[in-house]
């Protein structure tokens, strides 16, 4: 039941050094590929990470999280700066069947084109979509066994920090100059000590964050 896996899903920052099977990671990799996306733009990739030089690279990074180095996998999700533009978008809806005259009416309503209203509205259009993709990802592998960890706490274009080793990585991993990384999963077996641990998720409660029609009225009366 997929509600379990969500329940029982917590984040995982201590790793058995063992490695994760390559069936399991494209399963998590199928499952962000398959994640809705806002008029199916996709602007998306994910580069999967497993050499320790390039794990300790990001793990610096990431503020020295430990985790970064130490997990069996990371799988970088990197956003698309030119995902809303004509040539990618405009390709994606030529593919889903729409005509010129809607592509021309999407590309110039501020609704449906981002691209309209400037840099940082693209930049959070394309947090929240590479966010689902990252959430369906974290569901698969707590099905597939494992676990997992969205780090974001990071230097990257949107924390603005060190630019300087921002362009290093860049260079290391190849990334076409659209492309920057908005965050990293880190995926493998669960040590011991965490598997003994009792989880307790804490959030609040139903009544908090669920409304009826209105702000405030309970959705069970």
């Amino acid at each position: 039941m997929v509600l379990d896996l969500i329940e029982k899903r917590f984040s995982v920052r201590n790793y058995k050094d063992k490695k994760v099977e390559d069936e399991k990671i494209k399963s998590i990799l199928e499952a962000g590929r398959l994640a809705p996306s806002w008029m199916n733009s996709q602007p998306w990739h994910f580069i999967v990470v497993d050499k320790k030089e390039k794990k300790e690279m990001l793990s610096k990074m990431c503020m020295g999280q430990k985790h970064v180095s130490e997990a069996s996998h990371l799988i970088l999700m990197l956003a698309n700066t030119s995902g809303f533009s004509r040539l990618h978008f405009g390709k994606i809806l030529k593919e889903r069947g729409k005509s010129q005259s809607e592509i021309d009416m999407i590309f110039e309503n501020q609704i449906l084109n981002p691209g309209l209203l400037g840099d940082n509205t693209i930049l959070i259009r394309l947090m929240e979509q590479t966010t689902y993709a990252l959430s369906y990802m974290t569901i698969e592998a707590q099905n597939q066994g494992l676990g997992c960890c969205v780090v974001g706490a990071m230097s990257n274009e949107l924390t603005g920090g060190e630019p300087q080793y921002i362009q290093k990585i860049k260079e290391e991993l190849n990334l076409p100059p659209q492309y920057f990384i908005t965050a990293i999963l880190t995926v493998g077996y669960k040590n011991d000590n965490v598997m003994n641990e009792p989880k307790v998720k804490i959030r609040k409660s139903f009544d908090e964050v669920v409304s009826l029609n209105n702000f405030g009225e309970k959705f069970n009366n």
